[in-house]
């Protein structure tokens, strides 16, 4: 019971700590550097308009940098990892193979157990 909890609380958390991170970057930046800094205060006179040039920003590095360790960091050794060991997988891929042989019941058998 507790394992679950705690994985659909790792999960839910996700959600409550992006935008509280996000918002604390941008307060702690914005107070810290932009405002002491004559020239960066120049270019951005307000918090609203350090925001509406850093949040777009910071959202497609972001994505730049999932779209990296997708393809070349750990998210594809754990990929591999998780094909080769995980029955549930295995399962499923034999399945699918089976489909694509048309023979839909021994896809049906291979998965029944997971039902």
């Amino acid at each position: 019971m507790f394992p679950r909890l705690y994985a659909y609380f790792k999960r839910g958390w996700q959600f409550v700590a992006v935008p509280v991170a996000a918002v604390n970057f941008l307060l702690i930046t914005y107070r810290l550097l932009i405002e002491r800094i004559p020239f960066l205060h120049a270019v951005f006179p307000s918090l609203t308009v350090y925001a509406v040039v850093v949040v777009p920003l910071g959202a497609v590095v972001a994505v730049l940098l999932g779209y990296w360790d997708y393809k070349h960091g750990t998210a594809p050794q754990e990929s591999e990892r998780i094909a080769r060991f995980s029955p549930w997988h295995r399962s499923l891929m034999r399945a699918i193979y089976h489909l694509a042989d048309g023979e839909p019941d021994k896809a049906k058998e291979e998965v029944r157990e997971w039902m």
